[in-house]
């Protein structure tokens, strides 16, 4: 996706939600917004998910995103966002969201990973 918006920036929006199947997801959803709130939500994002050995160490990803671990931690502690996430979970099972990843593009439910070149013919069709 990040090629994707690099390429197009003033044809694409995305708009990210969280979508927790289980523990480990909720965990996730609070860890990036937490790291968001150091403007680091995205470098969060893809710590956790270039995490191939399935670790789920939030406190390595937050240092491996840049964020000040202190300040982290109490976010975390706090559950700031544990509203948000289950907003979005809630959200996503009203769309008929089953799993992860899954994107709606132009009102097209995909589900599952795709390529560059997919998500590229995809905006080229509708610019």
């Amino acid at each position: 996706m990040h090629q994707v918006l690099q390429k197009y920036p003033d044809n694409v929006r995305l708009v990210y939600r969280h979508f927790s199947r289980n523990e480990v997801d909720e965990k996730a959803g609070m860890a990036a917004e937490c790291a968001g709130d150091q403007n680091k939500f995205w470098q969060m994002y893809d710590a956790i998910y270039s995490d191939d050995e399935g670790t789920f160490d939030y406190l390595a990803y937050a240092k491996k995103a840049g964020v000040n671990v202190g300040i982290f931690n109490q976010c975390i502690a706090s559950n700031k966002y544990q509203s948000k996430v289950d907003r979005d979970t809630e959200m996503g099972r009203t769309l008929g969201i089953q799993g992860t990843p899954t994107f709606i593009v132009n009102g097209e439910m995909i589900v599952g990973y795709r390529p560059y070149s997919f998500f590229e013919s995809m905006v080229k069709k509708s610019i």
